[in-house]
């Protein structure tokens, strides 16, 4: 290998263990947002969506009820994805991002993979 490869492999290895490297990308993506009643009525079962509205319930330690005025859906949200020292009510605006896990028989709900405070509801 040439020197040169060497240095600018060993720059990227010390920046990403700083990290110093993060993702930029900024085009479009699958994940797609939409209403309660648009994600109940079209998605497909792992369909990547986000969601915007309250946590107006909690049904179970990881389950709550999302609403946005069109419609309720269940969300699964592992605690460690709630932001620390940022309470979370049912007036509080919330984004959801994750996987639609449609169900025939039983409830749907969407495995959230990230959770976003946007503010007190209006």
């Amino acid at each position: 290998m040439s020197k040169s490869i060497v240095l600018t492999l060993a720059a990227l290895a010390l920046a990403t263990q700083a990290g110093l490297t993060q993702a930029q990308y900024v085009g479009p993506s699958s994940n797609q947002q939409m209403s309660v009643k648009e994600l109940l009525d079209t998605a497909r079962d792992d369909a990547v969506v986000t969601l915007r509205g309250k946590l107006v319930k909690q049904l179970s330690d990881d389950t709550y009820l999302l609403e946005d005025g069109t419609g309720r859906v269940q969300v699964e949200i592992d605690r460690h994805l709630f932001p620390p020292n940022q309470p979370v009510d049912a007036n509080t605006l919330v984004e959801v991002s994750g996987e639609f896990d449609k169900e025939v028989i039983g409830t749907s709900e969407v495995e959230v993979k990230a959770l976003r405070i946007l503010g007190a509801a209006k």
